[in-house]
Formats: structure tokens, C-alpha cells, sequence
């Protein structure tokens, strides 16, 4: 019997067939949710020769005791002028800081009520004999359900002495509830004369819903790269986070921008920025003129000294050199303003070499310093390439990458479509009501861009797409039942932490590209071939050996290698198909000894036979085979 290498071209394909795939490896969606694919969690390392290898593992950031509370999308890490390590993290209840793996609340207060308020809180509280329940007498500010309250001041009452941090229950008129930690002695109405209450910057949704009702959408609003809806989508709490200097710059998507300062201790609060735009979608920092930059913001009128009432999505306002609370515009100054026309939404702004680059829902405008008093130009760069959500974009060097409404794009002096071998785990796999969720990243250690998505069958961020700038090849990632979760929420590159950084749906914050395990466990990773044709023409041919060649490290290391034999490209459908093993492979094993008759073969790897957290790569493939006649 002969011997005989299988080459395959590095990177997934899923536009494929399997049979026509049959130099290449298969990707696909299971075909049950939460079952492992066909290929998951393997890259193919440019420094590797496109050899297949299983990504890096994760290991917690913040341990599970400290996880955030809400569901994060904001990352930024940066150091103090002391030195200090530094990630901020925006959730959509939550601001924090973390320092040397303790994470600081530091959210803003959005309002505040005292006895000096037009309505004094006077004896505000209310127990009932009996029960936990609390009610707040509060007719200056009216919270959600859902939003969190400070409160401290208060006298015993009922039983009960109400002090420190609550969840508001429900809502009523000029009242809410919350829950007290036991049960009240009596009904009773009180608190004191000193009760201050303060309210955490509202909590945001989780989910984009969609609101619905005559006059409910404002100018320029709506969704894109569909038609429009009926109603107003409402996206998911998206923070953008920066730093100007030491201090955090955070900006949560319809709010002010806030301001952090590490010199005043991690026991404070960030605090809104005197004269910034009452609303806006995001911010960043222009380093190289101190300088924020913030888009979908009110429109100014520098006479005035005033915003306008509602937000204009199309506004980017900037504010002077050096100085965050001078934002309109006068001739001494270089604060200023423009409201764009491509498109009906600005998306995202990020920084590049010598340029800001801005996305709108339909067009790629560059934005450049030209110096006072226009301070900026804009010009547009492409269009029909919108960004398809408010953080799909980033940009590497010179070179910026995203995902739009029907392709993945790049700009690097042009804008041109991506290729993509793996569209249909992208666009035909993503739940179209939770696009603004997408988000994207830069693993600069591996040359990838990953873009991690809620697929078809998820609300939340449960898969990635990953794609190598150097050697073009595509990889896929998927959330496996009864494994640590696969999708995160937000990512950022490898910085002051020496590892890149995530969060999942969980609220859990982790190193990323940290060992070969998830959090201590097993990853479900796996890698399939497409069909090749053992031998040519209407030759059956009998695979008896398939030998491995591999390099794996871990405790006691084993993969598990699966072979698919069939005669027709049908066979797995009509339930001809053979399938064999998966074989548990070490280190030491010579062979699998497989013995299948057929025309076509497929191989897959996995850790399916491995309770190990372990690291493979793949070498040459080979197998052996002999004629074994007609059918």
C-alpha cells in the first residue's frame, strides 16, 4: 500500500462545497446550536508557514468575585504618570477603573437630590412592617427600574437604616423602591433631615430594542443597511473610552462625555466636563493636539454659549488645544464644529497616522488638521461602504479594517472589499436585530482582526470571525455547550497589561491569548478538512493508516482525529456516510489504524478526547491507501 500527503491550503472556507473544498478546511454552522463545528478556535499563524494551530487561551483579569456588574462594551488600558497600569471598562449600568486587579466604581452621578432640592427629602422613606420593600419619595428626579441609587444621610427608620447602594424596583409617581437587606419592624415614614440621595448615570439596555409609536424617531435617525423600520432602533449601552494624558476621557453613547483623574484616588467619581456637548455617540482623543473629538453631539451656537436641545448624528464637535471645557468656537480658539452630509448616522471615529478616520452609516471620510480657523478638512474617501455597527471598525498602522453592511472592507490609501472565504458564518449567521453588538479589534501579536458577533441563534455575542492581514486567511468561533463562553462583548489589544484584554456576556474580564485554556478548562476547539478524492476517477480506494504529524505540549496531550469516508458527496444526508473515531492520538502514536473504503475522505482534529487544557499545531498530513476497485 502507497503512502500519500494531503497539502491544505491554510484558512477556512465556507463558500465551498466540502467536495470542491478538498484542499482547504471546512467551516460551517452547527447544525444544533451549542454543538462544536466542524472548525473552531484555530488560526493559522503567518510566523508559522500557515500551519494550523489552536488560538490562545484566556485566564481571568479580574477574578469571578470582582466580575463588573452589567454587560461591558468599552475597553481602554493606559498608565498613570505614576506608573500605574490602568483599564477603564463601561458597562451598561457601570464606569470602573481597575489597578492592580481591583476594579474602582467611578460612574458618574447623573442627579442629585437633597434637603436644600426644590423638593426636600425630608423624611423621604417608607418601610412596611414585614417586608423589604422601601419606598423613596423623590419628586426632583424620576429613575427607571433598573437604575442604581446612592443613598446616605438617613436616620433609622422602621427597623431599617437605608444606607449605601440599591437597585430601583419600580417607579412611580414622584416614588420608586428598592430593597433593604432585611425586613422592616414597622410601617413607618422617615429618614431625617440630612438624606442625600444621588443617581448613578442611568442604566442602558442590554439589547437593541426597537421602539415603536407616532413621532417616536428624530432627525436622522434609524437603522442601516436595511430599510427602515417603524420605529427608532434603540442600541445597546456602547461606552467609548480614551485617555487625555493620565486622565480617562468616557463617553457612554447619548450621554455627555465624562472625565477621571487618577490623581484624586480611584475612590472618586468621573464628573461630567464643564461646557462639553450635552449629548453625544462617542469621543476620542487627538494626542498629538490634546484635543477631544466627539460625534453625534447637539449643535453648538458659539455666540450663545449653548447646545441645541436634541442631538444632530451627523455633528463631530471638538474642543480647544489643551483645554477640554472650551468647546465653542471663537478666534482665539480652536474648538469647533460640522455637521456631515454622507450618510444619515456617524457611526465611528477612529485614530490613524495623520488623519482621524470617521464612518458613517454610508460613506469613509478622512479628517485632517489644517490649522485654525477651519482647524479641520473633510473629505470623503469612499462610499457605499458604511460601518454596519458603532465600534466594527479598527486600524492598524496605516491601514483600517471593517465590517459594513455586505462586506468587510479595508482602507489603505483606497478602499477596497475584503475577500471573504467565510461570508456565510458572517453575514448569513449574524441576528440582524443585534448588529450594533458587533465589534472589532486588533490581536496585533497574530496579525488578526477579530470580529465578534451575535450569530442567528443569539442575542449576545457568542461567535468571532477572525481575519490575518499578512497571510489573508479567515478563522471562526463559536460558544460550545458545556464550555467557557467563546464571544466577547469588547476587546483590546495587548498594551500596559502585556496581554490583550476581553469581556464576555457573563461580566467576566480576561486575559486573552493567555496559556491554552479557557479559564482553567479545555478549549472546544476542532478543525476539519474538506473531501479529498483518494483516487481519481471511478476508483474505490481502502484508507487503512492515517499518520499523524503534530506538535502538542501540555499535560498528558491527546487529540482526538475523526475520519469521514464516502463514495458520493450525498452520502452524509442519505446516512451512507462512515464515519471513524474520533481516535485518541499522543505524542508517541505511530498511526491511527482507520480501515474505511470509499472514494472521498475528510479528516477533523479536535480535543475531544482530551480533558486537558493543551497546544496544537498541525504538520504534514498523511495517509495510506491502495486501489480497491469499482462500483
Amino acid at each position: 500500500m502507497a503512502f500519500r500527503s494531503i497539502q491544505f491550503q491554510p484558512g477556512l472556507n465556507s463558500q465551498l462545497t466540502p467536495t470542491l473544498n478538498r484542499t482547504g478546511w471546512y467551516g460551517e454552522v452547527p447544525e444544533t446550536y451549542g454543538e462544536l463545528p466542524a472548525s473552531n478556535l484555530v488560526r493559522w499563524s503567518a510566523s508559522n508557514q500557515g500551519q494550523p494551530e489552536v488560538i490562545g487561551g484566556w485566564g481571568y483579569f479580574l477574578q469571578p468575585a470582582t466580575a463588573l456588574v452589567g454587560v461591558c462594551r468599552g475597553l481602554h488600558s493606559w498608565a498613570t504618570v505614576a506608573g500605574f497600569p490602568t483599564l477603564g471598562a463601561g458597562t451598561n449600568s457601570r464606569l470602573y477603573v481597575s489597578q492592580s486587579g481591583v476594579a474602582y466604581d467611578v460612574t458618574p452621578i447623573y442627579a442629585t437630590s437633597s434637603h436644600s432640592s426644590a423638593h426636600s427629602t425630608d423624611n423621604c422613606i417608607t418601610t412596611a412592617v414585614g417586608s423589604p420593600t422601601v419606598t423613596i419619595a423623590d419628586a426632583n428626579y424620576t429613575p427607571t427600574a433598573g437604575d442604581w441609587v446612592t443613598i446616605s444621610g438617613a436616620t433609622a427608620v422602621g427597623g431599617l437604616t437605608i444606607s449605601g447602594l440599591y437597585l430601583v424596583q419600580t417607579v412611580g409617581s414622584g416614588t420608586y423602591t428598592i430593597t433593604a437587606a432585611s425586613n422592616a419592624t414597622s410601617t413607618a415614614t422617615g429618614g431625617g433631615t440630612a438624606i442625600l440621595l444621588q443617581y448613578y448615570l442611568p442604566t442602558g439596555p442590554v439589547d437593541s430594542n426597537q421602539a415603536l409609536g407616532w413621532g417616536i424617531n428624530s432627525w436622522g435617525q434609524g437603522s442601516w443597511g436595511t430599510a427602515r423600520p417603524q420605529g427608532k432602533v434603540i442600541p445597546p449601552a456602547i461606552w467609548h473610552i480614551d485617555n487625555w494624558n493620565e486622565e480617562m476621557i468616557a463617553c457612554c453613547a447619548g450621554y455627555t462625555i465624562y472625565d477621571w483623574q487618577p490623581i484624586n484616588g480611584t475612590s472618586t467619581r468621573a464628573t461630567a466636563i464643564t461646557n462639553a456637548p450635552p449629548n453625544a455617540n462617542g469621543a476620542l482623543v487627538s494626542p498629538a493636539l490634546l484635543q477631544i473629538i466627539a460625534w453625534g453631539t447637539n449643535i453648538p451656537n458659539a455666540v450663545a454659549g449653548t447646545w441645541s436641545a436634541a442631538q444632530n448624528p451627523m455633528t463631530i464637535a471638538w474642543c480647544d488645544f489643551g483645554n477640554y471645557n472650551t468647546w465653542f468656537a471663537t478666534a482665539s480658539n480652536a474648538a469647533g464644529s460640522i455637521t456631515l452630509t454622507q450618510g444619515s448616522q456617524i457611526m465611528q471615529c477612529v485614530r490613524s497616522q495623520g488623519q482621524v478616520l470617521v464612518w458613517t452609516d454610508t460613506s469613509l471620510l478622512s479628517m485632517q488638521f489644517i490649522n485654525v480657523p477651519l482647524v479641520y478638512s473633510f473629505q470623503e474617501l469612499g462610499s457605499g461602504c458604511g460601518l454596519i455597527s458603532p465600534k466594527a471598525a479598527v486600524v492598524i498602522g496605516q491601514q483600517a479594517f471593517w465590517w459594513g453592511s455586505q462586506e468587510f472592507y479595508t482602507y489603505n490609501g483606497a478602499v477596497q472589499p475584503i475577500p471573504c472565504f467565510i461570508r456565510d458564518l458572517a453575514f448569513n449567521n449574524v441576528n440582524t436585530a443585534q448588529v450594533l453588538k458587533i465589534t472589532a479589534s486588533v490581536n496585533s501579536e497574530f496579525s488578526e482582526i477579530i470580529w465578534d458577533f451575535p450569530s442567528a441563534n443569539s442575542t449576545e455575542n457568542d461567535s468571532y470571525i477572525s481575519y490575518n492581514y499578512v497571510n489573508q486567511t479567515w478563522g471562526f468561533g463559536v460558544n460550545v455547550s458545556g464550555y467557557m463562553l467563546v464571544g466577547r462583548t469588547c476587546r483590546i489589544d495587548q498594551g500596559v497589561f502585556g496581554f490583550p484584554i476581553a469581556t464576555d456576556a457573563l461580566s467576566n474580564v480576561w486575559y486573552q491569548e493567555y496559556g491554552y485554556s479557557a479559564g482553567g478548562q479545555p478549549m472546544p476547539w476542532s478543525l476539519q478538512s474538506g473531501f479529498v478524492d483518494v483516487a481519481e476517477g471511478e476508483e474505490l480506494s481502502f484508507v487503512d493508516w492515517i499518520i499523524p504529524d503534530q506538535y502538542m505540549s501540555g499535560t498528558n496531550p491527546a487529540v482526538g482525529i475523526t475520519l469521514f469516508a464516502q463514495e458520493y458527496p450525498s452520502d452524509e444526508i442519505t446516512g451512507q456516510q462512515v464515519v471513524a473515531g474520533p481516535y485518541a492520538v499522543t505524542t508517541t502514536t505511530q498511526y491511527v489504524p482507520v480501515r474505511v473504503r470509499a472514494r472521498q475522505i475528510a479528516i477533523q482534529f479536535s480535543n475531544s478526547t482530551n480533558a486537558s487544557p493543551l497546544f496544537w499545531r498541525l504538520g504534514r498530513v498523511r495517509i495510506r491507501a491502495a486501489i480497491d476497485g469499482r462500483r
